[in-house]
């Protein structure tokens, strides 16, 4: 049975606190809603780094539900916003912390990208980023520093995320290609940012804690 200890429940409480808290500070509008894309952006990846799947998919959920009920400015979906930390949070997880689970956000990317091609196919480019980070995941069991890991790492969590929203868009919103069009700057921006300030902050993390990241795969500390 999955359960927590309070070291873990204190890494939890921490993380879902930030992404709430940042979640008020807008840093992009969201177009084909009246909605904003905020801060919280650069924390899915540090959840996705730091904590292990299950303790990434109760922070998620959390947070994810927090957000929704206290700043609905930024649940563009509705109460299916919280699909979006988890779907970013729990797939960079999986292939930060297992070699089995990155399987699945295999899946989740390749998926993504080919019902995006099957139902928005004539604007190619918003897609590119995601197969970016679908090719990153397969080379990670091949790049030998874990630093390099990690950065890859964060790229591919907030590309999942991204992914989340794109099928919420599709489906709930139905967004027309012209949208996928104006928005592709924004969401260039919005994931170079959600990269760079994730990694940041991991990266101040570790100097005070250095034994942050657990492989679960060789259940041993691993350094970034």
């Amino acid at each position: 049975m999955l359960s927590l200890k309070p070291v873990q429940i204190s890494k939890i409480a921490v993380l879902a606190a930030l992404y709430v808290a940042l979640s008020f500070i807008p840093v992009s509008m969201f177009i084909g809603a009246g909605s904003f894309l905020s801060l919280s952006l650069i924390i899915t990846p540090v959840i996705a780094v730091l904590l292990q799947p299950f303790e990434a998919l109760v922070c998620s959920c959390i947070s994810g539900f927090i957000v929704v009920m206290l700043n609905p400015g930024s649940a563009m979906f509705g109460i299916f916003t919280v699909l979006l930390p988890i779907a970013g949070a729990v797939c960079g997880s999986l292939s930060v912390h297992t070699k089995k689970g990155s399987l699945l956000t295999l899946v989740f990317l390749g998926a993504t990208v080919l019902y995006y091609i099957y139902s928005r196919g004539s604007f190619i480019f918003w897609i590119m980023p995601h197969v970016l980070a679908l090719l990153l995941l397969i080379g990670i069991p091949f790049l030998e520093k874990r630093r390099l890991k990690t950065i890859t790492s964060t790229f591919i969590s907030t590309m999942c995320e991204q992914g989340a929203m794109l099928l919420l868009a599709i489906n709930v919103l139905q967004l027309p290609v012209i949208v996928f069009q104006v928005a592709f700057p924004l969401m260039l921006y919005e994931r170079t940012f959600a990269t760079i300030g994730g990694i940041l902050i991991i990266l101040a993390l570790k100097r005070v804690e250095p034994n942050l990241i657990v492989d679960i795969d060789n259940n041993v500390v691993v350094g970034l």
